[in-house]
């Protein structure tokens, strides 16, 4: 997405994992790569699962590389389509923008979406007007469920979704594209929370002078959201924008412990920094133009099926391993201390 002619904020949504943990592999990934996107990066998380963890640093230099010069040579619209939505749960809302359809895929408690369901979302019309990129949301509230498939009940309930929304947008009204940004950083494990904080994007569908449509989405560099986020976020935002879509970008980063879960949490010191977002957001709204591409990377090397799993596993055992042998020593310290003082 640019501004007269410079780009203002670029949506990435690479086929790779953000795992396994730290900043191991894929961890970290939306930090990783963001110096190599033009503009305030939105590294949104794509049809991709723990099997499909990079290991090297380099791949997603690469991979950075790779989508910021294709963006250099794309064509450019200032065209927009309001955001329709079809489902409840699962769900997906499409938003059009430029010569391209966004569908944003809200999985339920389903945790990733593989990359087969994707491609048929795409692909869900006969009618394939544009380019099409599916996001996957990830603002599930459980853990531990597979990650959503072809042909599975919810899987399938997803694409019809997709597919009626898709033929909904095509028939709405075009407008011009308004976008505004906004960037609240900070880290905080202790609530979810990776380095790349807080991220807000507005689209506005100018339909007249006196008529518009504002989609609001939200990006949160955590893993899923705590039971009830969802709802208490709606709610405490209610009212700001005509549509609002929550996400996260799924970074591992914050998980305290490999194989362990820290979704983004504490709604109530949360929410008023997402109303400052949202609120700084459409401030800079403003004409701006769009841009929608796939660009393949090769040689790119990932864990592989069900190897997260053995790693988690290995990492817990010798974390507890070290834990028990630490704090004999720790305890001994302690008492050699307060022996000591008594002397003094």
């Amino acid at each position: 997405i640019r501004k007269n002619n410079k780009t203002t904020a670029f949506l990435a949504v690479p086929g790779i994992h953000p795992g396994p943990v730290g900043t191991l592999g894929g961890s970290n990934l939306p930090t990783k790569i963001d110096s190599e996107l033009p503009g305030l990066g939105f590294t949104f998380h794509g049809a991709s699962t723990n099997d499909h963890n990079p290991l090297r640093d380099e791949d997603l230099t690469r991979i950075g590389k790779a989508m910021a010069e294709a963006s250099e040579v794309a064509e450019y619209s200032d065209s927009c389509y309001s955001t329709v939505c079809d489902g409840d749960v699962p769900a997906a809302y499409v938003t059009g923008i430029g010569e391209g359809k966004i569908i944003f895929a809200k999985p339920g408690d389903s945790d990733d979406i593989l990359p087969e369901l994707s491609a048929r979302m795409e692909r869900s019309s006969s009618n394939i007007d544009g380019r099409r990129v599916m996001i996957d949301l990830h603002n599930q509230e459980g853990w531990g469920r597979p990650p959503l498939a072809a042909g599975s009940k919810e899987g399938t309930m997803l694409e019809i979704s997709a597919s009626k929304a898709l033929k909904l947008i095509s028939s709405s009204e075009k407008g011009k594209l308004n976008v505004g940004i906004s960037h609240i950083p900070g880290e905080d494990l202790g609530k979810g929370l990776g380095p790349g904080g807080l991220r807000t994007l507005v689209i506005e569908n100018q339909l007249s002078s006196d008529k518009f449509h504002r989609t609001g989405i939200m990006l949160w560099d955590a893993n899923g959201l705590s039971p009830g986020m969802n709802k208490e976020l709606e709610e405490g935002l209610n009212g700001i924008v005509d549509e609002l879509l929550l996400s996260t970008t799924d970074n591992h980063y914050v998980n305290v412990k490999p194989g362990g879960f820290n979704p983004l949490s504490n709604c109530e010191e949360l929410l008023p920094s997402a109303k400052q977002a949202l609120e700084e957001a459409i401030s800079d709204i403003s004409p701006a133009e769009s841009a929608m591409g796939t660009v393949y990377v090769d040689g790119v090397e990932i864990l592989g099926h069900g190897k997260q799993d053995k790693i988690s596993a290995a990492a817990n055992a010798i974390i507890e391993v070290a834990r028990y042998s630490w704090m004999p020593i720790y305890s001994s310290a302690t008492m050699f201390c307060i022996i000591l003082s008594s002397y003094v």
